[in-house]
């Protein structure tokens, strides 16, 4: 299956917020935004077997079962997710604050691998983990690769 609209994105206020956005024709637009209001963008190209593996994965953590919204007001660092898609297997729009659905770990590890991230930062246990995860000091747009 083919995806139709795929959006995700995270990050808050105490750093740099990242975004990744299905612009057509096997494209990604990757953003990411500086605290310093500073930005960069780039246009990344995958090919229809990274994109079954993504759909295959997404379906297979049960992203279709995840609620629309997960937020713990108890934790005030700012961290905020969002996350959306419509392929022919999945369907989602959901955004969280602070808190994340079953298996968001695997989701983070398949957007990354879909970039073309190399180097996976295997921190899941706090929400600044998932950030890290997203944001490792290692990912780079030079360290891009297909599957």
């Amino acid at each position: 299956m083919k995806i139709i609209a795929f959006h995700a994105g995270i990050g808050g206020h105490l750093g740099n917020s990242y975004s990744v956005e299905y612009i057509g024709e096997n494209r990604l637009l990757y953003k990411v935004y500086g605290k310093d209001s500073k930005s960069s963008e780039q246009t990344i190209e995958f090919t229809d077997k990274q994109e079954q593996a993504f759909i295959e994965v997404l379906a297979s953590v049960g992203v279709n079962n995840w609620e629309r919204r997960y937020n713990d007001p108890f934790v005030l660092d700012g961290t905020s997710w969002s996350f959306g898609i419509i392929s022919g297997e999945v369907i989602y729009d959901g955004r969280g604050s602070n808190a994340y659905p079953p298996r968001f770990e695997e989701f983070i590890t398949s957007v990354r691998t879909l970039l073309g991230v190399c180097h996976l930062n295997r921190q899941y246990k706090s929400t600044r983990s998932y950030y890290k995860l997203m944001t490792h000091q290692s990912f780079s747009l030079q360290n891009l690769r297909a599957l």
